[in-house]
């Protein structure tokens, strides 16, 4: 056997498409179109020449029909694609072009007949021609009154409602869809399709449904859909559910049910409802007028103790609070952390610059070598006097003098003296003299010594701050002996103040 050549495939292959295209009078059937009313649609219809082919040469013609009648391919309504029917006898395409649609003639089916003789005649597919027809109207009604898109529709949060949208006169009828806030609604909608005016219909969608205190001012929507070549309408109303809570609880915002004086109470009534309620405030069964609002809040007096509660009112009635809060209201105190904690700042201060004060003191002056009770001998230090060598009583006692001039000094020292040793009942010679008050200061700040360097050890110990003079020339105190020629000079202290 001989292989096939791509010649033998092709002719076997031309040869099984001519035998089948020879078996269908149609190369292009008719086929369903929509258009809108006014506008124009084409229906195809292509002969096969070459089904049943007549011996005398004769071609095929198409005739049309619609569901009625042959339609008369020669007026302004209906007219073949190809220029003239001479044109499309040649080629075999005897599509129409039908005008200005109307729903009236042209919302119908159409076929076309592949005719050579009468008897030979072959009917086409059916092709249905939709003329869309956009409704008159939309309108959207609630419990039979009609609403305006975009106006509210007010009822009660207990009662069924039922809303209605119409789509008024379209072709082809319309889909209907209730969405609120954009949540589908399936549930208690029925539709209904009646005959409108002129091969229309009417669509009435019925939504029947109760509504919660949670769909307050949410958006009902009415969604119309009737063909991709109209667009969607969208009839719409807010939903205005009016409700009042029953169940109203008083909550106390102050934390805390035991108040002193001066402290804010603060209560609030918890309710919710619309429209808005009022709300009004009692006291142990005794109304509080000058509170209006749902907060309660004021400073508090013993005369403020009570058991508190509250009271709702709106078009649905008036509803008691399920509780009552209880205040006490106690004196104010005293409040011992304000009294407390200033007093251990000032005493921490205190302790503070009495630390400072004695670093000071320690760092910055000389104390004197000689210790005080030695410097003055058993008598003093067992009479009970201090370094100055005075009791306490006799600095008391103590006229202050004036020291503003030598001769001043030399006579009140004279006089202190005597004084002191008629007290004391002992000699001149055994008793020391009382020192000057500030001779403790000076003996820390200046050191004694010599102007030969090698002053005795006996010259310092009788060395009394009593003969020193307490100014020089210039006003400063420079300590002085005035009865002998020695001269003593200031040094300053080890450590800088």
């Amino acid at each position: 056997m001989k292989p096939l050549t791509m010649f033998s495939v092709f002719t076997m292959l031309f040869c099984m498409v001519f035998t089948v295209n020879s078996q269908q009078p149609f190369l292009v059937e008719p086929r369903s179109v929509s258009q809108l009313y006014g506008q124009s649609v084409v229906l195809e219809c292509i002969l096969n020449p070459n089904y049943k082919p007549s011996e005398t040469g004769e071609k095929p013609i198409a005739v049309w029909f619609n569901s009625r009648t042959q339609l008369d391919v020669s007026t302004s309504k209906y007219t073949y694609v190809q220029d003239n029917p001479t044109q499309a006898v040649n080629t075999g395409d005897f599509s129409i072009e039908i005008t200005n649609l109307d729903i009236l003639e042209d919302s119908d089916s159409f076929y076309c007949e592949w005719r050579r003789f009468p008897e030979n005649d072959v009917k086409s597919a059916i092709a249905n021609v939709t003329v869309v027809v956009p409704p008159t109207s939309f309108s959207l009604t609630h419990n039979g009154q009609l609403l305006e898109i975009g106006d509210t529709a007010t009822f009660k949060d207990t009662d069924e409602q039922s809303f209605k949208c119409t789509v008024l006169n379209s072709n082809p009828s319309a889909v209907i869809t209730w969405t609120l806030d954009n949540q589908v609604i399936t549930n208690s909608v029925t539709s209904a399709v009646t005959p409108g005016t002129v091969n229309t219909v009417t669509t009435i969608s019925t939504l029947t449904h109760t509504f919660q205190q949670s769909d307050y001012m949410k958006k009902l929507n009415c969604n119309v859909f009737i063909h991709d070549k109209i667009e969607t309408a969208d009839v719409f109303t807010l939903i205005d559910v009016q409700f009042l809570t029953q169940t109203v609880t008083v909550i106390n915002l102050s934390g805390d049910d035991s108040l002193a004086e001066k402290q804010t109470l603060e209560l609030k009534c918890e309710a919710s409802g619309n429209p808005e309620p009022s709300y009004s405030w009692y006291k142990s069964d005794v109304s509080l007028i000058e509170f209006k609002g749902s907060v309660l809040k004021k400073v508090v007096s013993i005369s403020d103790e009570g058991s508190y509660r509250c009271e709702v009112n709106n078009i649905f009635g008036i509803y008691r609070s399920s509780n009552e809060v209880a205040i006490t209201v106690g004196e104010v105190g005293v409040n011992t952390a304000a009294i407390v904690v200033p007093i251990i700042v000032i005493l921490i201060l205190a302790g503070i610059i009495v630390a400072v004060l004695y670093v000071k003191k320690l760092f910055c002056f000389k104390p004197s070598s000689t210790k005080p009770d030695e410097e003055y001998g058993p008598e003093i230090a067992t009479s009970g006097t201090n370094n100055f060598g005075m009791n306490l009583e006799q600095m008391k006692n103590t006229t202050p003098m004036d020291y503003s001039d030598d001769a001043n000094n030399k006579i009140n020292n004279d006089h202190n003296d005597k004084e002191f040793i008629a007290n004391s009942g002992k000699s001149d010679k055994s008793v020391k003299r009382p020192k000057h008050p500030l001779a403790q200061e000076y003996e820390s700040v200046y050191h004694v010594q010599n102007d030969t360097n090698n002053a005795k050890k006996e010259e310092l110990q009788e060395l009394n701050y009593a003969d020193l003079d307490l100014k020089d020339s210039t006003g400063a105190a420079h300590p002085q002996r005035n009865t002998a020629a020695t001269i003593y000079s200031e040094v300053k202290p080890s450590v800088t103040v």
